[in-house]
């Protein structure tokens, strides 16, 4: 980011929905894959699905709330729903080559969330909807 983005109050305000959609997204990614692994799961398997059940719902806070966007559903969706495949990628991926490094479940879960936020927030900003208000 850069100074202007962070002084134009519309965009500061857009970021902190952001954050707050997305830690909400997170928390319920970490709560979930936790759980799911703690019934025996592979915790690269609880964390592919815990992802995938988040998708529909942080869509639609991100689409509604943070970037109020005029897009058609359609469009934006599948757009939102190729940067989350992105995203559902990295959360299998990753936590299995951690766990072959023998890193915590939990702690793979935590990098997991963090690199696919970054790298959402962008591709939402600039293309899945990208005429917000």
């Amino acid at each position: 980011m850069h100074l202007p983005m962070l002084l134009d109050s519309n965009r500061s305000l857009r970021f902190i929905k952001f954050l707050v959609a997305g830690g909400l997204g997170t928390f319920g990614y970490i709560f979930l894959s936790y759980l799911i692994s703690s019934l025996g799961v592979k915790p690269w398997t609880a964390s592919f699905i815990a992802y995938a059940s988040m998708i529909p719902l942080v869509y639609s806070i991100q689409r509604i709330f943070v970037f109020k966007s005029r897009e058609s559903k359609a469009k934006s969706f599948l757009r939102y729903l190729a940067i989350q495949l992105l995203g559902l990628f990295l959360s299998a991926v990753l936590p299995y080559l951690l766990s072959l490094l023998n890193v915590p479940a939990l702690v793979s879960f935590v990098l997991v969330s963090m690199l696919a936020a970054l790298v959402s927030y962008f591709l939402q900003l600039r293309w899945a909807f990208s005429n917000a208000k």
